[in-house]
């Protein structure tokens, strides 16, 4: 399992991409390149985001600070 900091700086990771590819947004395979994750890793984290506020989900599939 991953320590708590490790966590942490997967989601930072996450959330400098978004912020970089404002106002396009990114998908779900772009944040995840961009921070280094695979893919499901990084569409977990972005689901645990999206339910505190911190992202959002665009209609056309794309991830945004929320």
């Amino acid at each position: 399992m991953d320590s708590p900091a490790h966590v942490v700086g997967r989601t930072a990771g996450l959330l400098r991409a978004l912020a970089a590819g404002e106002p396009e947004g990114l998908t779900t395979t772009q944040a995840g390149q961009a921070g280094d994750l695979p893919r499901p890793t990084a569409h977990r984290l972005l689901g645990d985001l999206a339910a505190e506020g911190l992202v959002e989900r665009g209609d056309d599939g794309r991830w945004r600070l929320g």
